[in-house]
């Protein structure tokens, strides 16, 4: 019987006297530590790309907030306004044109963020202060739409407000600023939309 054994041992076995079921144990083994290997290759891929798109979403949030706020502080004029476009008139002449095109933000034709950024929804509205209230003015795309101020609004103030939504991979942030900038006369900021 034991002769039997040693025989039957003899032909499952490798030159270095490994069993077939020692061998079996082992290829389990490194199995496992190929499997784990992967799981975490995937996992820290994974982590790395997350941490990327929030990256990516807070830089757009921080350059957009500078930006825009940079932008309106030097405004002088208002020509265009709405929830997809605005167009106005720097004081020193230039003109800045932002305007979402398939979910990516453009200024003067330029694309400010990479293709994993969306911007859903960039909205700007206009306030007035007179000596009695401050109405809300609205524009919506069509121009016709737009309540244009009188010859007799005059302010010193106007309030621009704008909000933004900005989305990447199921993570997103909200903008919503209000901006006090001081003019002569209302009239003058719009007049280029009449």
């Amino acid at each position: 019987m034991q002769s039997l054994k040693r025989s039957v041992t003899r032909v499952f076995s490798d030159d270095k006297g490994l069993t077939t079921v020692e061998l079996l144990v082992a290829m389990q083994i490194a199995l496992l530590i190929i499997a784990f290997v992967f799981a975490g290759y995937q996992l820290s891929l994974r982590w790395q790309t997350c941490w990327k798109h929030k990256k990516d979403l807070n830089d757009a949030a921080v350059f957009l907030s500078k930006t825009l706020t940079k932008d309106i502080q030097k405004c002088s004029k208002i020509l265009c306004a709405g929830t997809r476009e605005l167009e106005f008139i720097l004081l020193d002449g230039g003109i800045v044109h932002y305007e979402i095109q398939k979910n990516q933000l453009k200024r003067n034709g330029q694309i400010l963020f990479p293709t994993n950024v969306i911007i859903q929804d960039l909205q700007f509205r206009y306030l007035r202060k007179t000596n009695q209230k401050i109405s809300q003015l609205k524009r919506n795309d069509d121009l016709e739409n737009f309540i244009p101020l009188t010859e007799s609004d005059f302010a010193k103030i106007a309030l621009i407000n704008w909000k933004v939504h900005i989305h990447s991979r199921g993570r997103s942030i909200h903008l919503d600023s209000m901006m006090g900038i001081r003019f002569r006369n209302l009239e003058s900021m719009f007049d280029g939309i009449n």
